[in-house]
């Protein structure tokens, strides 16, 4: 089971979101500071998902795509109001400024 933990602050509070992943099972369990968000399980398919979710009012897409890479078949991404947080954790902007046109946010 593949876990990725991201810890980056908001706003001046520390968050976490974190993923589990059963690539077997295609079960996938997503926690937020936490609390349990989402849980998943898909069998048949690819495994690839996206979970849109807020955080004190910012949005937050979790984006798990399949891969050929043998090692773990998968590559997991967390946007926070647009910019890709890194699982070493990183310190937000303060202000978060919502795009005049919502399209902006989620072309990455």
């Amino acid at each position: 089971m593949a876990k990725k933990v991201w810890t980056f602050k908001l706003e001046g509070q520390r968050h976490v979101v974190e993923v589990e992943h059963s690539r077997w099972r295609g079960q996938k369990d997503i926690m937020i500071d936490g609390v349990p968000f989402e849980r998943t399980q898909k069998i048949c398919g690819s495994g690839e998902s996206v979970h849109h979710f807020d955080i004190s009012g910012v949005p937050c897409v979790l984006d798990i795509k399949y891969t050929r890479n043998k090692l773990t078949g998968y590559t997991y991404g967390l946007f926070v109001g647009g910019k890709k947080v890194s699982e070493r954790g990183c310190a937000m902007p303060t202000k978060w400024k919502r795009p005049r046109c919502p399209k902006e946010l989620w072309l990455f």
